[in-house]
């Protein structure tokens, strides 16, 4: 049986809600240029690819200019 293009987008995204998120947030905000704040980040975020997750813990951070991705990973809670 083969898989349509829906499940194999849905295979890929549940692959990388697995990697570590340190990974997930270098990769949802690679090409940003910095400072950003944190609407901006998930802007970026999504023209990445990132998922639902990672953009609603982007939009959600304090309301400040984050001058890195360190500085974003910093301002996480702890998991």
């Amino acid at each position: 049986m083969s898989r349509t293009p829906t499940r194999r987008r849905q295979a890929v995204a549940t692959r990388a809600d697995d990697a570590p998120l340190a990974e997930r947030l270098d990769g949802a905000l690679a090409g940003a240029v910095f400072p950003l704040e944190p609407n901006n980040l998930a802007v970026v975020a999504r023209s990445n690819g990132a998922s639902h997750k990672i953009i609603r813990m982007l939009a959600g951070l304090p309301d400040r200019a984050f001058g890195s991705v360190g500085d974003v990973r910093g301002a996480l809670p702890p998991k």
